[in-house]
């Protein structure tokens, strides 16, 4: 099952966009489980991750302060694919979504994309300017399931997530939404709603 253009949407808390929700352990799983794309999948039509193989990932200077500075400097907002060896759904985000040409063009034009595993070892520094690791820098971003993609400001503030496969359609309405700061003034949901109208004329 993957996302319609109706029913997961109505989700408010779980699509507000602006922070991670609160669930219950077990609601968590839950959502995770079927927000990643059904809760009966078939394992046999997904491949396994490899974010490097998209073409899209920027090499990170182990920085993240450094890749904001860069993504800022070339005008970007940056954007950070928390990934895990394994995931098939992340596997389908790469197979299904960064392959499409309108997200390609999207991503290549205006977006600064990293990739982190969540049980990473890679030794990276964060925002503060403290030293850590993958695992440890997506725990503190509040990632806990694959894949999950979160979006910064240019001061490094996490202004919009999402979780799971996204149908390419709605990840570049995502895209837009991110990229002219609609989230400053309008939720996601109403947004998507008038993106899809919009379309449908």
């Amino acid at each position: 099952m993957t996302h319609s253009r109706s029913a997961p949407w109505r989700l408010k808390n779980f699509f507000a966009g602006r922070g991670f929700p609160r669930l219950p352990a077990v609601a968590g799983i839950f959502a995770a489980v079927l927000f990643s794309g059904g809760l009966f999948p078939s394992w046999n039509s997904l491949a396994a991750a490899d974010p490097q193989s998209t073409g899209l990932v920027q090499l990170s200077t182990g920085d993240v302060k450094d890749d904001l500075a860069a993504a800022k400097g070339e005008k970007k907002t940056l954007m950070i694919y928390f990934w895990q060896k394994g995931c098939p759904y992340c596997g389908k985000m790469e197979k299904h979504v960064f392959t499409d040409s309108r997200v390609r063009k999207k991503i290549k034009k205006e977006i600064y994309m990293l990739e982190m595993n969540i049980f990473g070892a890679r030794e990276i520094t964060d925002f503060k300017g403290k030293s850590t690791n993958e695992k440890k820098f997506a725990g503190s971003q509040g990632v806990i399931f694959t894949p999950t993609i979160i979006f910064y400001n240019s001061r490094g503030k996490r202004v919009f997530h999402t979780y799971g496969y996204w149908q390419k359609s709605h990840f570049l309405a995502a895209l837009y939404y991110v990229r002219h700061k609609i989230y400053k003034k309008k939720k996601f949901e109403p947004f998507l709603n008038e993106w899809f109208r919009k379309r449908r004329k």
